[in-house]
């Protein structure tokens, strides 16, 4: 008769090696992925303190802007730093943003910038990858796509408010994403508040209630397509709400110091179409950078993947075409084609192979990454390193000289160097910067034609009426005032030639 079970020795046996790896595989893998994720997001602030983006010809401006609110305790209405715009109406559509630069300047000094750009850049890369997370792509593609992003996004991460506008598409485009595949119409209520801080953020807010717009009427649109073509898990949400929706999101726009204006301002940005072959930032994309060629080759593989699926939402298509549209003109908007082209192929491939549940990636990853930014742009970052960067591409030395000799004015000066003079030289109104609505097409159009030495440059009223002109040595237009009787250079450097007008006493 065999004993009882429970009088039997308990004996207890060492845990096998495999069950081992089973019971740590999982938080191994949970730390892997918590790692890789913050490479990813960490990787613009690496990208910052790599190139040291402190050489933006218009974060000066923005600067000198948000000096001008802390010294005045209110928001300008008219133009007081330049003598070709000087009391013309202006409107200082991203004073929140320029604030928060100038405060941090104030306390780090060129540390500031980066440390803005790096947070900044981080906070779009892990808002964008947590979008990919709810879309539920399979394996690890979220990480690859949020790297792709990020390395399309390089040319753009610099210390500019449109930084905000990147990241508040995420946000807005992840809400409409979710609340089409949820039914959870209560989360686009967050647009509100949202475009409450994109009014006062920048300018492109306007791009934002176009996305929204699109967003309405695709449920009308969606009756005029057969129903094979529709996506069969989305839910779409009623015309009448989004209506109302949108009616509150344009109103929130409106809680801003300049209420209505900003959208007279938005119209007249648009309207300077001219100009999209003369600033650098906004001629099309050159595709001379792996960044061009990234952007391309997700808006081709979304393209395809459209036409492979052949069941879609309305509003992804919309927006396909609206970035690939805005994208391909000009290099300023890059972004948009890329984000919405990867969100695509994030949402095929989840169709191809779904999953169940999304990997859960806690606040603390993004959290460290900005801490670790502030830390690193803080103290990695020289101030001799970032004064050098400055140095090769604005006119120090010439601000200094005419800091000390104090020529007397008007002046004449390049257009991407009006900010700099704007923020270090306020003595000397600039003849024209980079505040296009402020000084018009015909003035900006006939600025370049006198910097690249054409032949009416002897015509520019500008060039004939100043008395000082700092341009750069190497430009044509320095080699022809070297020979003019009227101008002689009284201070030269590798980046700038100062001339004085030689009808006055020297100083």
């Amino acid at each position: 008769m065999s004993p009882p079970v429970d009088s039997l020795p308990r004996v207890c046996f060492p845990m096998d090696e495999r069950t081992t790896a089973r019971h740590e595989q999982p938080s191994r893998q949970a730390v892997l992925s918590r790692l890789m994720v913050a490479a990813v997001i960490l990787l613009p602030a690496f990208k910052c303190l790599l190139t040291l983006p402190v050489d933006d010809p218009d974060v000066w401006w923005h600067l000198r802007a948000g000096q001008w609110i802390v010294e005045h305790r209110g928001l300008p209405t008219t133009d007081s730093f330049s003598a070709g715009g000087s009391g013309r109406p202006w409107v200082a559509y991203s004073w929140t943003a320029e604030l928060l630069l100038y405060g941090l300047y104030s306390a780090l000094g060129l540390r500031g910038l980066l440390v803005f750009t790096a947070a900044v850049s981080s906070a779009l890369v892990a808002s964008f990858h947590g979008l990919l997370r709810r879309v539920r792509p399979p394996g690890s593609l979220d990480l690859i796509l949020a790297l792709v992003a990020t390395l399309g996004l390089l040319p753009v991460l610099t210390p500019r408010p449109w930084l905000f506008t990147i990241w508040f598409f995420i946000l807005e485009l992840d809400l409409l994403l979710t609340a089409g595949r949820t039914g959870d119409r209560r989360l686009l209520w967050w647009l509100v508040p949202l475009f409450v801080l994109w009014a006062n953020v920048h300018i492109q807010f306007v791009l934002g209630l176009v996305v929204l717009a699109m967003a309405a009427i695709e449920p009308l649109v969606a009756r005029l397509l057969p129903v094979r073509r529709i996506d069969p898990e989305w839910r779409p949400v009623p015309f009448t709400f989004m209506l109302v929706l949108g009616v509150a999101c344009v109103a929130a726009t409106l809680v801003n110091p300049y209420h209505g204006r900003l959208y007279l301002v938005a119209a007249q940005l648009m309207g300077q179409s001219e100009l999209w072959n003369l600033i650098q930032e906004l001629v099309a994309m050159p595709f001379r950078s792996p960044s061009n060629w990234v952007v391309l080759a997700a808006a081709l593989a979304a393209a395809f993947a459209l036409g492979w699926r052949r069941r879609f939402r309305p509003l992804v298509v919309m927006l396909f075409l609206l970035g690939a549209y805005l994208s391909f003109r000009s290099q300023r908007d890059v972004w948009l084609v890329l984000l919405v082209s990867l969100a695509i192929l994030a949402d095929t491939a989840a169709v191809i192979r779904p999953r169940a549940v999304a990997r859960r990636v806690g606040w603390t990853v993004p959290v460290a990454a900005v801490l670790v930014v502030v830390l690193a742009g803080s103290f990695l970052a020289t101030q001799a390193r970032l004064e050098k960067k400055v140095e090769e591409k604005f006119p120090v030395g010439a601000v200094r000289f005419l800091a000390a000799h104090r020529y007397p004015g008007p002046l004449f000066n390049r257009f991407s160097w009006g900010g700099y003079l704007i923020f270090f030289l306020p003595e000397y109104p600039v003849s024209i910067d980079g505040r296009t609505m402020v000084h018009g097409q015909k003035r900006l159009i006939r600025h370049f034609h006198t910097l690249r030495g054409k032949p009416e440059w002897k015509k520019d009223p500008e060039l004939a009426a100043a008395r000082l002109v700092v341009v750069p040595s190497r430009g044509p237009l320095a080699g022809l005032l070297q020979l003019a009787p009227r101008f002689r250079p009284v201070y030269q450097d590798r980046v700038a030639t100062v001339f004085c007008a030689s009808d006055r006493p020297d100083s």
